[in-house]
């Protein structure tokens, strides 16, 4: 957990280290966000929508969460500012890779929330498990930590008990536990994406940008056109027909 801006300048020093030494490295990259009174930073029901904290994961095993506007940072404004800076221009340097799991939701999530236009991000986790194992029934993280890294099952339901269920806010949860959280989703990520690296290609990065589009179309996923859904259902089936019969 990294609250402070002279050891924030020096891990993210040792991360564009790295990320210099091995341009193909990854470092995955994951937010929380919640709502906080902007008078008293503390959670409410009705206030502003705040970056609480950002992960990065450089490799297995290993994650830094950096602590930004969560209730619990005690730290200077001053300090808060220049920490948001440190990592708007990490993010938003094209030359480090980002990987991220369904990251037009972080991207955008970070852009509105400290002005962070993210660069390098080329590989998402949850398209590349998708591409990778197809039959699954689900792809986010808790389900990919349950078949996939059995190690972290489960480590989803530490917030639980901090949450109102009726009205969730992530600002609610505790330091201590959002640190070990967020750090699991950056770690988690950071694992499926050595896992799925393989499936980088053109297909991968249409799943990336397309993202974008339909993230405007609506909120919970694109429109869903039944005209031309009858269509496809009709021809599809034809054409794979007629193309298995050449094959």
């Amino acid at each position: 957990l990294i609250k402070h801006y002279k050891t924030a300048r020096k891990v993210i020093a040792a991360l564009r280290r790295r990320a210099a030494r091995n341009p193909k490295q990854y470092f995955s990259v994951d937010i929380e966000e919640g709502i906080v009174d902007p008078e008293t930073r503390k959670a409410a029901d009705e206030g502003v929508r705040v970056l609480l904290v950002l992960g990065i994961s450089d490799k297995p095993g290993r994650a830094y969460v950096f602590a930004v506007d969560h209730p619990e940072n005690d730290t200077s404004e001053r300090n808060r500012r220049r920490v948001k800076s440190l990592l708007k221009k990490f993010l938003e340097d094209p030359a480090i890779k980002k990987s991220m799991h369904y990251g037009v939701s972080d991207s955008l999530g970070v852009q509105g929330l400290i002005g962070a236009k993210v660069r390098g991000y080329s590989f998402d986790t949850n398209y590349s498990t998708y591409l990778k194992w197809p039959a699954q029934k689900a792809y986010g993280l808790d389900e990919q930590s349950r078949v996939r890294v059995p190690e972290f099952s489960g480590y989803k339901e530490m917030i639980k008990p901090y949450l109102n269920p009726k009205a969730p806010n992530f600002a609610t949860i505790p330091l201590r536990i959002m640190k070990l959280y967020n750090g699991g989703d950056s770690d988690l990520t950071i694992r499926l994406t050595d896992m799925t690296l393989d499936k980088k290609g053109p297909l991968l990065n249409t799943y990336v940008k397309v993202a974008y589009v339909l993230k405007r179309m609506e909120s919970t996923g694109p429109y869903f056109d039944h005209k031309w859904y009858d269509k496809v259902v009709y021809l599809v089936p034809q054409k794979l027909e007629s193309t298995f019969a050449r094959l």
